[in-house]
């Protein structure tokens, strides 16, 4: 556990900068992994008119209920950007999507501003286990 101030030295860019590295990386191994195994293939998509479509933010995306929720609105054909902070989350629920052009995925923290254009919002960030409420 680090300290409030980290210690001397402490940069909290830095260490955001490596886990988002890692995250990029991870990511990149799981999609050479897909594609060696022929998984090129996503969920069956609707293709709806683009007065239609909409761009849909869902925070806390990689939780069970927001994974869930970006299943649903993915299969409905609307742009999803997922943004979370990996807290309680797991990007692992996404990873099927990773790669369709219909959706986005950006670790970050509700808590830090972020500018984007969208149609809804489904604000679901929240640490979902009581041991993830004392930090």
């Amino acid at each position: 556990v680090v300290k409030e101030d980290g210690g001397p030295g402490f940069n909290p860019s830095v260490v955001q900068g490596v886990v988002r590295q890692t995250i990029v990386e991870q990511i990149a191994t799981m999609r050479a992994e897909n594609v060696r195994l022929g998984k090129s293939g996503y969920a069956p998509v609707r293709r709806l008119p683009s007065n239609q479509k909409l761009r849909i933010l869902v925070t806390g995306g990689a939780g069970f209920v927001g994974s869930n929720l970006v299943d649903r609105l993915m299969s409905e054909g609307h742009e999803v950007t997922v943004l979370d902070n990996l807290f309680t989350g797991r990007k692992k629920n996404l990873e099927h999507w990773f790669g369709h052009p219909n959706f986005a995925f950006v670790v970050g923290d509700v808590v830090q501003p972020i500018m984007l254009e969208v149609d809804q919002i489904y604000h679901l960030a929240c640490p979902a286990s009581p041991p993830h409420y004392q930090y």
